[in-house]
């Protein structure tokens, strides 16, 4: 019996796990690119990669699976790669490399500054220092120097003094060999000036009158165009120093005659300060002696008889000048002491009501001088003018010629009453023409009794003045003279 069957064949497509094809380098040297592109044999080209180790100078470029790094000195040993592989369908794949970074050799490396600057007058000193990554034994050889310049070999430093002739730039040349290689390298020094130190260019005035303003603005340079500062240190009390004008001034006065000292500086902070110290003297120039106390006009008001002094208060700043009072203008009476510089007298009653005036100057030894200009009134004692009762009864002329002149009794008080109050003016003579140039005023003091200096009938016009009280006393310090004297009756010339 036959047996009739079916071979059912189901065909599917089969996808074989990722893996890779490409061969990872097991060696590279230090300072040398390496560089894989990882293929795989997946025909779909669907892969991902996941790192489990990387050394840290390897990279991955996710996009094109290329790794690649430069590996230095300090890389050099073995390093793993491990990573997984994915191809999204099948389970992953595991692959673990040893990477091994060779050595190779390294030049010795200057580690010191290629440029180095100096100054002139001052030590140079530069230290060689230099490496080897490798470890080796590193020695300096072939060093060309300028003339200035000497090589500590011992201690690998480079010393010397720059002059000024030595200023610009200097190379030096230096071999350095690890007994495997050399390498040759150039250091640039520059010979410059030093910094310099700001100065004052300019000097204020060393002399100056007294009372005259004294400005000085100091001026400085710095040849370097550092930024400058101005300190001042030390002034005398009459200077102030304006840091915004940059400016010295003050007005001495005459208690700052003599020598003073002013002290500034300027710094560029760089350099130490420079400090400048200069006199200057402040020159007397002579000053005006001064009255401190000039009287007051209102105040000066004396009786006849009484004595008056006045002392006045006199300064002068130039305190050994000698200084003398002068009375340049004044009434006879009054007097003056030149030294002691005060005014003195008796009054004498010469025009009642009539203030005299008074003019004093106090003069030093140069000629300056100071003025006081005042009035002195010297009037009737309050007692005599209470006790003084008199009355004008008659008017007679004497003349050679007997011609006789009569007068209204009421115009002729009033002349009398004028007459004693302020003095005979010159218009009373005209009005009257009573009283002739040789009659003036008489002066009735005390009602004492009558003192009569002198008898003689020599005048040509007389006053004739009744008196109630016989007992009086008439002033003659003016040369008054009695003309006649009968009973209650005085006739007064001049």
């Amino acid at each position: 019996m036959d047996i009739i069957f079916t071979l059912l064949v189901f065909l599917f497509d089969y996808d074989a796990p990722i893996s890779l094809v490409s061969v990872i380098p097991e060696t590279v040297n230090e300072d040398e690119k390496f560089e894989h592109r990882m293929l795989f044999n997946d025909a779909n080209g669907r892969a991902e990669v996941i790192f489990i180790q990387l050394p840290s100078w390897l990279d991955f470029d996710y996009s094109t699976f290329i790794l690649e790094g430069t590996p230095d000195n300090e890389d050099v040993g073995n390093h793993t790669i491990e990573f997984e592989l994915y191809d999204y369908s099948s389970s992953s794949i595991k692959y673990k490399y040893e990477l091994e970074v060779k050595n190779t050799n390294d030049p010795s490396r200057f580690d010191t500054v290629r440029k180095i600057s100096t100054v002139t007058n001052e030590k140079f000193r530069f230290i060689v220092e230099y490496s080897d990554d490798d470890g080796d034994s590193v020695s300096v050889e072939n060093i060309k120097l300028p003339e200035w310049i000497e090589f500590d070999e011992e201690n690998n430093i480079l010393n010397g003094i720059p002059t000024m002739d030595d200023l610009g730039k200097h190379d030096v040349s230096i071999d350095l060999t690890d007994g495997n290689t050399m390498v040759n390298y150039n250091v640039e020094i520059t010979v410059e000036e030093p910094n310099s130190a700001p100065t004052f260019t300019n000097s204020p005035k060393s002399q100056i009158d007294e009372d005259v303003l004294y400005k000085f603005i100091p001026v400085t340079a710095d040849k370097d165009r550092d930024k400058m500062k101005i300190e001042v240190l030390d002034l005398p009390n009459w200077l102030s120093y304006n840091s915004s004008s940059n400016t010295i001034q003050g007005l001495p006065k005459n208690r700052d005659v003599g020598s003073h000292s002013i002290t500034m500086s300027v710094t560029d902070n760089i350099n130490p300060p420079t400090v400048k110290s200069f006199n200057i003297d402040v020159l007397n120039v002579n000053d005006s002696p001064t009255i401190n106390n000039p009287p007051n006009e209102n105040d000066i008001y004396i009786q006849d008889g009484e004595y008056f002094e006045y002392k006045f208060e006199v300064t002068d700043e130039d305190k050994n000048d000698k200084i003398d009072l002068e009375l340049f203008e004044g009434p006879s009476w009054l007097s003056f002491n030149k030294n002691g510089h005060f005014i003195y007298g008796t009054a004498v009653l010469d025009t009642k009501g009539k203030k005299e005036k008074v003019r004093v100057k106090v003069i030093d030894e140069a000629g300056a001088m100071d003025e006081s200009v005042f009035w002195i009134e010297v009037g009737i004692s309050a007692e005599a003018a209470n006790k003084l009762d008199w009355e004008a009864v008659q008017y007679l002329d004497y003349i050679d010629s007997g011609e006789k002149s009569y007068y209204n009794i009421d115009d002729l008080k009033i002349l009398l009453d004028e007459m004693l109050s302020y003095g005979m003016e010159v218009d009373m003579k005209k009005k009257f023409n009573v009283f002739g140039t040789k009659v003036a005023t008489c002066y009735v003091v005390e009602p004492n009794d009558v003192t009569i200096t002198e008898q003689k009938f020599e005048v040509e016009r007389c006053i004739i003045i009744k008196f109630r009280e016989s007992s009086i006393t008439i002033d003659f310090r003016n040369n008054y003279k009695i003309s006649k004297y009968k009973g209650d009756y005085i006739f007064v010339s001049k």
